[in-house]
């Protein structure tokens, strides 16, 4: 019997998740937990392992596509099954509406996972969230685009089409225009120096990754209220205390930000309290005193979560939070990474900053911000 895959929950914070790679074709054989494709998080590219087993009969994304929790992926069956796709991915009043209005059997997808019908004067529009929402920044009419996608629904490459069609035709039109200029008049003019160079931008397009970074950050600091403590904390048996671990284990490099997963973890479990985010207008006070760790990637500021570092020791905590690190910037995070934390921490000190003012990152209750470690004369 086919088995229809859904996109599960990721994490508390993942919203529609970009399909970046297709990594099983139709007809391929799955194993139960082989990833089938892999999407963009908010924090990283997660792939998505197959919780059946058996030949993939058919896709409902393509590379591109925009999905959310709960949508189709694909379906899974018997080697020589016959799917039905309209019955997999559609639902069933809209089969009934369709085949009594066609009269007859004939077998079409309609991807509810991905497609958005409009009501039109020639029917209904299929397209996907992402070009509807590009042909509504473009101003084009999204009734005019022919769609190439399956079942005629329109993607992401015809309103591309439609922008640069769009753009041809203004083209043109400001060339026409120009050329039915009156002539200058012959009078002699003095002479004009030359124009400057004008400016020019390279525009960078913002990945799903970063709109939703920004978009958490303003509404963080716009919505949470911020109030900030900040203490200065004298060092000097902590710097005494990384030496000699440094000496008797020299196979790993303790770094100050390790002691701070350690100490705060032990913290969050000697006070519970603070050991809850805020979701929901509820507070969920969670089991396990997980960090979130605040590192600096090409596609921006990813927060992946240290599970449970209070009880690891410390050359334990060392080589986790370096490995987590490792594959942060790779962009090979695990489901394992994205489990819920309530603090950040978030260490600039090795930058030379003293002090600042980090934003919460939500649900997070707190952040710690740390600086530098400073010569101080003690009086």
């Amino acid at each position: 019997m086919a088995i229809k895959l859904i996109m599960p929950e990721l994490s508390a914070t993942a919203g529609d998740m970009q399909v970046t790679r297709i990594l099983k074709n139709v007809g391929d054989y799955v194993k139960l937990g082989e990833p089938i494709i892999e999407v963009q998080t908010d924090k990283a590219n997660i792939e998505v392992e197959s919780y059946a087993e058996g030949y993939l009969k058919q896709l409902a994304c393509r590379e591109g596509d925009m999905l959310a929790t709960g949508s189709p992926i694909a379906v899974i069956g018997d080697m020589n099954e016959v799917v039905d796709e309209r019955k997999i991915f559609s639902q069933p009043g809209e089969i009934a509406a369709e085949e009594k209005k066609e009269g007859t059997k004939e077998t079409k997808m309609i991807d509810i996972s991905t497609s958005i019908s409009m009501g039109t004067s020639s029917g209904r529009i299929f397209a996907t969230p992402l070009s509807r929402r590009m042909a509504r920044e473009a101003g084009i009419d999204i009734g005019t685009i022919k769609g190439t996608g399956p079942g005629g629904r329109i993607v992401k490459d015809d309103v591309l089409a439609a922008i640069q069609a769009k753009e041809a035709a203004s083209t043109h039109f400001a060339q026409a225009a120009n050329s039915h200029q009156p002539a200058a008049a012959s009078q002699a003019k003095p002479p004009t120096p030359p124009a400057p160079s004008p400016q020019e931008y390279l525009t960078v397009e913002l990945s799903k990754m970063r709109k939703t970074i920004a978009k958490r950050l303003a509404y963080s600091f716009k919505e949470i209220p911020h109030f900030y403590l900040s203490v200065s904390v004298n060092m000097e048996n902590t710097v005494a205390m990384k030496k000699r671990f440094q000496e008797s284990s020299p196979d790993y490099k303790l770094t100050y930000t390790d002691l701070l997963i350690k100490i705060t973890s032990r913290a969050l479990k000697e006070f519970p309290t603070m050991n809850s985010i805020y979701q929901d207008e509820k507070i969920s006070q969670l089991s396990l005193p997980n960090i979130s760790l605040a590192i600096s990637t090409d596609e921006g500021l990813i927060t992946p979560t240290l599970v449970s570092p209070a009880d690891m020791s410390l050359a334990e905590i060392s080589a986790y939070s370096k490995d987590v690190a490792s594959r942060t910037k790779e962009g090979k995070l695990s489901l394992r990474e994205l489990e819920p934390a309530a603090i950040t921490i978030s260490n600039l000190g090795m930058y030379g900053v003293e002090e600042f003012n980090a934003i919460i990152n939500p649900p997070q209750a707190s952040i710690l911000a740390v600086g530098a470690i400073i010569n101080k004369l003690q009086l």
